[in-house]
């Protein structure tokens, strides 16, 4: 090991307070203290983060969408906007939620084996502010997410650590969560369930409690224009739909729900591209939004086909493979069906 124990929670705490104080005008600094924070905990855990050879056969296929592997969730730690902006929300909101009188209690669903979202925040947190609920359905991915808390001296932090489906998984009748952080998606919901754990875990949502991400908001945009033409020649559509704790409760209350809607279209002139957006509201302030990090990535489908479009239906599908369906009415050239894209 290249590092004592010692010499590791030392040099993490020290990265961590570092970046705690970064200015977001100063992305470059930021990324090089999330670069050696990860350096950091991957040699602790000898784990590679990129190896030469690799081949993301250990995801699980839920009922509701694809669980990535331990492997892909470590990878993610190194996209440093995506951490850097949800360990701010989420610091911040540990600070607004805290009582005196006992400590908060946070739910952490979808760890990975680095817990990179929330595990580096206890470097700079006391265990009498904070105690966490490590939530994951890989056990390699606990085993190491275990290994690492230990090495940190950061167990004192533990409620549980608990091998379950966040889809399934149901906590103790008496529990509730003053803070749930769960991201557990890619741009546009597709392919992980981050809506259908959402929607399980709300349920065990204190009252005055938060969803982290607040928000997650998809917009449709019209594009007159090539793929990567700039968003202020976009002809907004508006925001179709909106993951938030108000529509993950109106979800979980019913048996059968369905999300779905239109889209009008107000101009004649045939557009070339229909642009969707996806913009994480991750705490009060603090959001992620027009390509900053690959969940924010635009997706585009080709309009090209059309010689009157008059409105676009949309429709979620759920189940193992989830995503937002596409579906033209005007005046077609021909088929009018869209499948999921992702262009340049």
């Amino acid at each position: 090991m290249k590092h004592t124990i010692k010499q590791v929670h030392h040099q993490a705490r020290a990265l961590m307070q570092q970046l705690e104080t970064a200015s977001e005008q100063h992305p470059g600094e930021i990324k090089a203290w999330q670069d050696a924070y990860l350096t950091l905990m991957c040699d602790l855990l000898e784990l590679p983060l990129f190896p030469e050879t690799f081949l993301d056969n250990a995801h699980t296929t839920t009922a509701q969408g694809r669980a990535c592997s331990p492997q892909v969730a470590a990878q993610c730690s190194a996209e440093f906007m995506r951490v850097q902006q949800f360990q701010r929300g989420i610091h911040r909101a540990i600070r607004d939620l805290g009582q005196p009188e006992r400590p908060l209690k946070l739910l952490y669903a979808g760890t990975g084996p680095l817990g990179s979202l929330v595990v580096p925040l206890l470097l700079l947190l006391q265990p009498r502010q904070v105690q966490v609920t490590f939530l994951d359905i890989h056990a390699d991915s606990l085993d190491r997410l275990t290994q690492l808390l230990t090495a940190l001296e950061l167990t004192d932090f533990i409620d549980e650590i608990v091998h379950a489906d966040a889809l399934e998984w149901t906590p103790a009748a008496d529990s509730r969560y003053d803070l749930i952080v769960s991201e557990t998606m890619k741009a546009l919901f597709e392919q992980e369930p981050q809506i259908s754990i959402i929607r399980n875990l709300i349920r065990w949502l204190h009252p005055d409690g938060t969803l982290i991400p607040q928000s997650v908001d998809l917009s449709a945009h019209l594009v007159h224009s090539r793929t990567d033409a700039p968003t202020e020649q976009w002809l907004p559509l508006g925001v179709f739909f909106q993951l938030n704790r108000h529509s993950a409760q109106q979800l979980a209350a019913s048996t059968a729900p369905r999300i779905h809607g239109q889209l009008a279209i107000p101009t004649r002139q045939p557009p070339l591209q229909l642009a969707l957006a996806t913009d994480i509201q991750v705490y009060r302030d603090t959001w992620l939004t027009n390509n900053q990090c690959s969940l924010n990535l635009t997706r585009y489908h080709a309009l090209n086909q059309w010689r009157r479009l008059d409105q676009i239906q949309f429709e979620y599908r759920w189940g193992s493979d989830p995503r937002f369906e596409f579906q033209c009415q005007g005046e077609p050239l021909h088929d009018h069906r869209l499948s999921p894209s992702s262009q340049a």
